[in-house]
């Protein structure tokens, strides 16, 4: 047998146990099977292999790359929402402070005709400072709750664009849209010779817009800021009943001009406000798709 010398300790190599040379070592009292003179390291040159694998609890947790190649981060930066809808806010408080009678009666005049009239006798709501704050509010307002609805419906789709140029390529149509359906309109009046149409109806829908633009104001807040579906779906609702009240308001309201009959009425409503907004709807699913 092989011996490896040293000073006072054991020297294993191998599976043989080598005692050093001590005098200490060398009692007679002590068996050959002693565990404190003889030491086997069968344990030290085992194998670190596992033989009977099983499925640890920590595996599930671990980030699974997809790729090995590496991802730039993208930062979103989303204070230029802050900074809009601190605009709408700003605006607000300055038709309250500055307009604030006017600004009721607009209110009073989203929840009853019969405010409408007393509005529009104490003079064109269109030559009222107010009307541009107001409809910049509502354009702004309606603006951000489509961009957060494509964001929440679709947010797995790629835009060609990045988030502040969408929103501001949604708020140019927005516009667009409401100058063609005013124009729109106004043609409809004068095909039908209706000054109803020409005055009443454009009245009626400004004050729906800016009536729904308020409202939209703190539902906007908690759906971006504390972001929650039922939020962002009850921003929703209430464009879809703006739009419903609006249609039974302009149906059922009593008109004193004869021309404009049941009939027109429900013409005007397929062709000026049902029609666009599924054409819209349309437009935009398959676009996405």
């Amino acid at each position: 047998m092989r011996q490896i010398k040293s000073d006072t300790t054991y020297i294993f190599e191998g599976n043989t146990p080598y005692q050093a040379d001590s005098p200490f070592m060398s009692d007679s009292l002590q068996g050959s099977n002693d565990s404190l003179v003889h030491f086997k390291d069968s344990s030290i040159n085992a194998e670190n292999s596992i033989k009977h694998p099983k499925n640890s609890v920590l595996n599930q947790h671990i980030l699974q790359s997809q790729t090995r190649q590496p991802i730039p981060r993208q930062q979103l930066n989303t204070d230029w929402i802050s900074g809009l809808l601190i605009l709408c806010f700003v605006l607000l408080a300055f038709s309250k402070v500055f307009y604030n009678k006017r600004l009721q009666q607009i209110f009073l005049s989203f929840l009853s005709s019969r405010y409408q009239h007393i509005m529009q006798r104490d003079g064109h709501i269109f030559k009222d400072r107010i009307s541009i704050p107001l409809f910049l509010i509502y354009t702004i307002s309606f603006s951000l709750l489509i961009h957060q609805s494509l964001g929440h419906f679709f947010p797995t789709y790629e835009f060609p664009v990045d988030s502040s140029s969408l929103f501001f390529l949604i708020i140019l149509s927005v516009l667009a849209l409401e100058i063609i359906k005013i124009i729109l309109i106004l043609f409809y009046g004068m095909v039908f010779k209706s000054y109803y149409i020409r005055s009443e109806l454009i009245v009626t829908n400004f004050i729906f817009n800016v009536g729904f633009g308020i409202l939209l104001l703190p539902i906007l807040v908690i759906a971006i800021y504390v972001p929650s579906q039922k939020i962002l779906y009850l921003g929703i609702f209430l464009w879809l009943f703006s739009l419903g009240y609006k249609a039974l308001r302009q149906v059922f309201t009593r008109i004193p001009d004869t021309k404009f009959s049941l009939f027109n009425r429900f013409i005007y409503l397929c062709t000026f406000e049902i029609t666009p907004v599924l054409v819209l709807i349309k437009l935009v699913m398959s676009e996405l798709r």
